[in-house]
């Protein structure tokens, strides 16, 4: 009879807690009319095995606006030198940028100035693109590293976007 009440009681305790982590999806949360959502995908990239004689590495994400507004993207930048990025939209690329307060892997001139910004459609998608210096550190560079790529966006729900890239240098 005791096991009985507490597999009941424990029961009862995971489907609260399971229903209570579950997100709502009620009507509230749908996106108000003319809002951008944006998607990106995917948000990691392992690069796997990146010899430091083969220059540099890209990769590319899809950012999507699954919204019914312009979706605004600002702020582009990355999380060190070795690595830069540039978004392109239809025919329209941005400048490559990179690092805050530094330069790029690839020719980034430094985070996107506050005056940048790009504009995805409604129901559109642009590409990162994301570049990867595995010789910018030197020798003393080998071995794994991560990097994040960080933008901002005018959608209400994520306003700060991050991806990332990750692997191994070898000589």
């Amino acid at each position: 009879m005791v096991i009985s009440v507490a597999l009941l009681v424990g029961a009862g305790f995971a489907l609260f807690a399971f229903g209570a982590a579950r997100p709502d999806t009620s009507a509230g949360d749908t996106p108000a009319s003319g809002q951008p959502v944006v998607a990106v995908e995917p948000l990691k990239i392992d690069l796997g095995t990146v010899a430091m004689s083969s220059g540099v590495a890209e990769r590319t994400f899809a950012v999507k606006n699954t919204g019914d507004g312009s979706l605004r993207v600002t702020g582009l930048q990355t999380s060190c030198m070795c690595t830069s990025a540039q978004l392109e939209v239809g025919s329209e690329k941005s400048a490559v940028f990179g690092m805050a307060g530094g330069g790029g892997g690839h020719g980034g001139s430094g985070a996107a100035p506050r005056s940048w910004a790009m504009e995805v459609p409604a129901g559109g998608e642009g590409t990162l693109h994301v570049f990867y210096d595995p010789n910018a550190h030197g020798p003393a560079g080998v071995g794994p590293f991560e990097r994040v790529v960080l933008f901002n966006t005018d959608d209400p729900a994520q306003e700060r976007v991050e991806v990332s890239i990750r692997g191994v240098v070898v000589p």
